[in-house]
C-alpha cells in the first residue's frame, strides 16, 4: 500500500480544516455572548482600518523627522550669523 502525495493531499487538507474548526469551536465554546460580541467588534474595527497602528507609527516618525530637520535648519542658520 504505497500512496503518493497527490493521493494523500486531499485527506491531509480535510484533516487540517477539521482540526482548525475544532480549535475555533473549542476557543469560542467557553466564552459568553458578550465576549463574542466584543471579539466581533474588534474584528470589524480592524477590518475597517487595517493599517491604523502602522499609520500612527508613520505619523509619529514623520513628526520626528520634521522636528529634526527644523532643528538642523535652526543650527545652520545660527552658524551662518
Amino acid at each position: 500500500m504505497n500512496l503518493s502525495l497527490p493521493e494523500i493531499a486531499p485527506y491531509l487538507l480535510i484533516a487540517i480544516i477539521v482540526l482548525i474548526n475544532l480549535a475555533l469551536w473549542a476557543s469560542l465554546r467557553n466564552r459568553t455572548t458578550h465576549d463574542q460580541i466584543e471579539m466581533l467588534r474588534k474584528a470589524s474595527k480592524i477590518m475597517r482600518k487595517p493599517w491604523e497602528k502602522e499609520d500612527r507609527a508613520l505619523l509619529e516618525l514623520s513628526e520626528r523627522v520634521k522636528n529634526l530637520r527644523s532643528r538642523k535648519d535652526d543650527i545652520q542658520n545660527s552658524n551662518e550669523e
